[in-house]
């Protein structure tokens, strides 16, 4: 069994990947949560431009997508920014960044509110590197 910091094979990542951004678009809420759940548990052992990929994925959802699955979307890219290494910080708030703006700029006061959300949490865990 491998350990859960331990990165995973990179066609096995490449793999899971896959599966999981085709599980974001599958039309059942279910499914989509059941994704979001395993990735959470992954996360960590997955190489920076994946993780990136993925935060692309759901902050599109959380901006742009219904409002039903915009609670799973947000916890896992909270739980991500939280669990992110700190190498990921550049490429991580560059990502959400863009998508996190126009989230507050043409989005319900829902979405706004899952925007901040997600940007306090981007402050409280890279602060220190922002003011870098």
């Amino acid at each position: 069994m491998l350990a859960r910091t331990t990165p995973f094979e990179e066609t096995i990542e490449k793999r899971i990947i896959s599966q999981f951004i085709k599980h974001l678009e599958d039309k059942s809420v279910e499914v989509k949560s059941n994704a979001v759940k395993c990735i959470k548990d992954t996360a960590s052992r997955i190489r920076e431009s994946n993780v990136i990929l993925i935060l692309e994925k759901l902050a599109y959802e959380i901006v742009e997508g219904k409002e039903e699955t915009l609670d799973i979307f947000t916890l896992t890219v909270r739980g991500i920014v939280m669990e992110a290494k700190e190498d990921f910080a550049s490429s991580l708030i560059k990502t959400l960044n863009g998508f996190l703006i126009k989230g507050l700029e043409y989005s319900s006061p829902l979405v706004k509110g899952e925007c901040l959300e997600i940007f306090s949490d981007i402050f409280k865990r890279f602060g220190g590197f922002i003011l870098r």
